[in-house]
């Protein structure tokens, strides 16, 4: 019971994790997918802004220098190129390098350090004028770093003259892309752990009423049938609670009616045992009462006749007319009457000894050590008046001296419903038949077989005959009781065992053990 117990326990617990851990893991792994999913498409636009900046930032400074070096190109002012743009890269810590195509192929590179000149320009400088600007990051081997490296056209008054080349650091712009992923990073954390706190309390939330409402069943499981659900929210759980409620109060309804039931079945099962015991008694008296009216009736007839034979010799003598010859016939009449009441007298006193012991035994249910056989003899004595109206023998099979220290009268008892059993249910009216009773002594226990060659039991009825209220003679004055009692008192009373074996047509025979000495 303990086991079990602790097993649907165990179990229950790891349901009721499993239900908690269940609903957190999806709200969490829900509000996982939304921030990760935010956060992948945040990055790549924060970024194209920071770029975007950048952009702007080197288009602003590629237009300022465009502008003045189309002027002095248009004047031939080269010099004032080279001034112009040394003093530019010196000054804006962002600006690593500036140069200058001209379609031409001439080329003019400045750069913090110094600046070059040179009429083989890199394919590279030389860009494509459809496009609005263009610009990207590289390492680029004039500075020896990655550069943003942006280009502008070179034009005036709608002449193209060549292209403006710009290298800006990117110092800047990984500085803020590195702030932006620090930034999302840390309220994507931020968002996860509250996510995850609000999932703990909104799973906590629903599950709570659910193992509350699991705890009033468990109670109700471990025998509490007056445990009630205290759940109370407007929802589903809280109508499921209430439903549960209503159902608990039926069950302890049900239940109570079922005890109440059963406590008057009870009552009225034990009132028919008794009734059934004083039936069996009845029947006995009447029996017994039948039985003795015969000896006792010769005995008073008897009697009655040796009181006129005693009168009329009594006479003779006060006339003085006694003969010899009638006294002797006096005297042998009045000796053989004297022996038929004697006869008649020594039957009805075994009779009534018999019945006596039998009948004691029965009412009460005292202890004592009796002779087996001498008991038996006694209860068939007392069961005569109801075997004599049928063509049934018994024997008895028993050695002498097997002494039985229990319940004389549990043993009458159980001998008594056997045979009226089997005088019932194993023959019909008029049936000839033999009903043996064999006793072994065993060692500690004494083996009695009771069996009849009568009609048997059905191999499908012989695991129901002990039960209380089974018999198939219901319309003919059976009451299902007599082979129950016998169980009860066998293995209740007697601390024995009995068991029975039955070919259906071939009789049936009740195998009783019981021990020498409760």
């Amino acid at each position: 019971m303990t086991s079990k117990h602790l097993t649907t326990s165990s179990k229950t617990g790891s349901r009721r994790f499993g239900i908690f851990s269940r609903i957190f893991a999806i709200i969490f792994f829900l509000l996982f997918f939304i921030i990760t999913f935010f956060v992948a498409l945040t990055i790549p636009k924060h970024q194209e802004n920071i770029l975007k900046s950048l952009v702007t930032q080197a288009k602003s400074i590629s237009s300022s220098i465009s502008q003045i070096c189309s002027i002095a190109i248009i004047k031939g002012e080269y010099s004032f190129i080279v001034t112009h743009n040394m003093e530019v890269v010196e000054k804006n810590p962002d600006i690593l390098y500036v140069i200058v195509v001209r379609n031409n192929g001439f080329v003019l590179i400045h750069t913090k350090e110094e600046w070059t000149q040179s009429d083989a320009p890199d394919p590279e400088w030389l860009t494509d004028y459809d496009l609005d600007y263009k610009g990207r990051i590289y390492f680029n081997p004039l500075v020896d770093r990655e550069v943003f490296h942006y280009s502008y056209p070179l034009e005036s008054s709608g002449i193209e003259w060549g292209w403006l080349h710009i290298g800006l650091s990117i110092d800047s712009y990984k500085k803020q892309v590195k702030t932006m992923y620090m930034t999302i990073g840390i309220l994507a954390l931020f968002s996860l752990a509250f996510g995850a706190i609000g999932a703990f309390l909104f799973a906590q939330q629903i599950t709570r009423p659910i193992l509350m409402l699991r705890n009033t069943t468990m109670e109700i499981m471990n025998g509490d049938l007056s445990a009630r659900s205290t759940v109370s929210i407007n929802n589903e759980i809280g109508d499921l609670s209430f439903s549960f409620n209503e159902m608990s109060d039926k069950l302890q309804y049900t239940i109570d009616e079922i005890e109440k039931a059963h406590k008057e079945l009870q009552s009225s099962q034990k009132q028919l045992v008794e009734s059934e015991k004083m039936a069996s008694l009845g029947q006995l008296v009447a029996g017994i009462a039948h039985e003795i009216n015969t000896p006792v009736g010769i005995g008073v007839t008897a009697s009655s006749h040796l009181k006129k034979t005693t009168s009329k010799i009594k006479s003779l003598l006060e006339k003085n007319e006694m003969t010899r010859s009638a006294l002797e016939e006096y005297f042998e009449e009045a000796t053989e009457i004297s022996n038929i009441i004697l006869q008649h007298l020594n039957r009805t006193s075994d009779l009534v000894k018999s019945f006596k012991q039998v009948s004691a035994d029965q009412t009460s249910r005292d202890k004592r050590k009796f002779d087996v056989k001498e008991y038996l003899g006694d209860i068939i004595l007392s069961l005569r008046p109801k075997l004599k109206r049928t063509s049934i023998v018994t024997q008895i099979n028993c050695p002498d001296s097997i002494i039985l220290d229990s319940y004389p009268g549990a043993f009458a008892q159980i001998i008594t419903n056997l045979i009226i059993n089997s005088l019932i249910h194993g023959y019909d009216d008029g049936e000839n038949g033999i009903i043996s009773i064999d006793v072994t002594n065993t060692g500690d226990q004494v083996q009695i077989i009771l069996r009849d060659n009568g009609k048997g039991i059905p191999r499908e009825n012989l695991g129901k005959i002990f039960d209380p209220f089974y018999t198939t003679k219901r319309g003919s004055g059976g009451t299902g009781l007599g082979l129950h009692i016998v169980y009860n008192l066998v293995s209740q009373s007697m601390k024995g065992t009995i068991t029975c074996e039955s070919v259906e047509g071939e009789g049936a025979g009740f195998i009783i053990k019981l021990p020498i000495t409760d």
